[in-house]
């Protein structure tokens, strides 16, 4: 069947719902959107609070380590404790 046919078709069919609107009017509001959204803010929102807590928790010590890597009165030809302290730190957050 053409697909402009059945679109006639169905426009006929359908006409005295519409009546003489070009579209048709929905009886209630969904809730669904808002509720989704509500669902989706309280899971992003719970999510970045363990980041926090986490960061709050192990931040220090990465900050310990990269100010010992900035210091000058110590002698350090690459940054693999460095790099080693963030991975122990990532590591342990798991």
């Amino acid at each position: 069947m053409n697909d402009i046919v059945h679109g006639h078709m169905v426009q006929d069919l359908l006409q005295h719902r519409f009546g003489s609107h070009q579209k048709l009017i929905c009886k209630y509001s969904l809730k669904y959107p808002a509720q989704a959204e509500r669902e989706f803010q309280r899971l992003t929102n719970s999510y970045i609070r363990i980041v926090n807590q986490l960061l709050k928790e192990y931040l220090p010590e990465i900050r310990d380590a990269a100010q010992a890597e900035l210091n000058p009165t110590s002698r350090n030809d690459d940054d693999s404790d460095l790099i080693a302290t963030v991975k122990r730190v990532f590591f342990k957050c798991r």
